[in-house]
């Protein structure tokens, strides 16, 4: 149980959650585990969890895709969107786009881990981050700031170029801005 928001976490999902960043990388649980269309999730700051017992190791918790459902439910077509050269460094092809140099360490250096290794596989860094589905832009925070961001499958990256190091790179809460907006 968590007082800060007063939900809990628990089996499989407490598991996934501390093996794999916990409160830096996925915030607080925002609501119960629930059950969707006949499988299990559960709401976080910054993800949403779900339940998928059929599938192999690494895989049975498996992050939604909320920087694409966020970007679909303001109907911005992010297939269509402006695209970066295919000769830009940390170009990928899958979408068409590039990691901005301000998010390329952090995209890096974050991910799921699969191998037990120091280093983050990019096998690992598209688990949790996903790949690029959008060019960095300015854009105005639900705080009120503006800053560079940059939307990735599962995750929006802000700069924030005043913070002290380790924190110019944040994630934004996207688990709490799409639950707010599903009216859940």
């Amino acid at each position: 149980m968590f007082p800060e928001t007063g939900y809990s976490l628990s089996g499989e999902f407490l598991n996934y959650w501390r093996a794999n960043g916990a409160l830096p990388i996925f915030g607080y649980p925002i609501a119960a585990e629930q059950q969707v269309n006949g499988q299990a999730s559960q709401w976080f700051e910054r993800a949403r969890f779900e339940l998928h017992p059929q599938n192999a190791a690494h895989y049975t918790v498996l992050l939604g895709r909320l920087g694409v459902e966020a970007l679909e439910r303001r109907n911005l077509n992010w297939q269509a969107s402006p695209k970066a050269s295919p000769d830009a460094p940390h170009y990928f092809n899958e979408t068409g786009h590039a990691i901005a140099p301000q998010f390329w360490p952090y995209w890096q250096s974050h991910g799921l881990e699969f191998d037990k290794q120091r280093s983050i596989s990019t096998t690992e860094s598209l688990a949790l981050l996903g790949y690029p589905i959008s060019e960095p832009q300015m854009e105005l925070t639900a705080s009120g700031a503006m800053v560079l961001t940059q939307w990735f499958e599962r995750a929006r990256l802000e700069y924030h170029p005043a913070n002290a190091a380790p924190y110019t790179v944040l994630l934004g809460r996207l688990g709490t801005e799409q639950l707010a907006a599903s009216g859940q």
